[in-house]
């Protein structure tokens, strides 16, 4: 079975990206601060999404050559922010520990929340995987994931992987 296959591969078109996204912005009035695309591919609706004028855009994507194109096609958008990793469940463990109570603190304490960019690139580059992990423990992860309305799926072994290719 070919990789396209296994990884449900499908950049969805940039013509129907804009067309949902002046939709939501025209027609329902929406006006987010951040846009998250997870599973980015190529960037099409983060590129769409730029008519929302939001504060900050993340890319989430598992294939490198795909995150490379999406930050290219956001290149001259200094809110846009890509973080590859190598599998879905390495994404989503970061997704719960940058979410979670301990790093939103931490980012509150070295953020001016009124800015018009509150999270720059160094205080993002600040962020350390090995502290994080070592800062929030599992149950927190695990309330994070319910915090946000995602269904229970994260477990100790993908915690304890994640811990093992980015904090060693």
């Amino acid at each position: 079975m070919n990789r396209k296959k296994i990884t449900g591969d499908f950049q969805t078109p940039q013509n129907f990206t804009d067309k949902v996204c002046r939709l939501l912005y025209d027609k329902l009035g929406l006006r987010p601060k951040t846009i998250l695309e997870p599973t980015c591919g190529e960037g099409n609706f983060l590129m769409s999404s730029r008519v929302f004028r939001a504060e900050k855009y993340y890319g989430v994507e598992i294939n490198p050559a795909y995150c490379q194109i999406a930050r290219e096609n956001m290149s001259g958008t200094d809110t846009a922010y890509f973080i590859p990793f190598t599998s879905y469940d390495d994404a989503y463990v970061a997704i719960l520990y940058l979410n979670s109570d301990a790093v939103r603190d931490f980012l509150k304490a070295r953020t001016f929340p009124d800015a018009k960019r509150p999270y720059t690139k160094k205080i993002l580059q600040n962020l350390d995987f090995s502290k994080i992990e070592s800062a929030v423990p599992l149950s927190e992860v695990k309330m994070t994931e319910l915090n946000l309305g995602l269904t229970p799926y994260v477990t100790s072994d993908m915690v304890k992987s994640f811990a093992e290719k980015t904090c060693s």
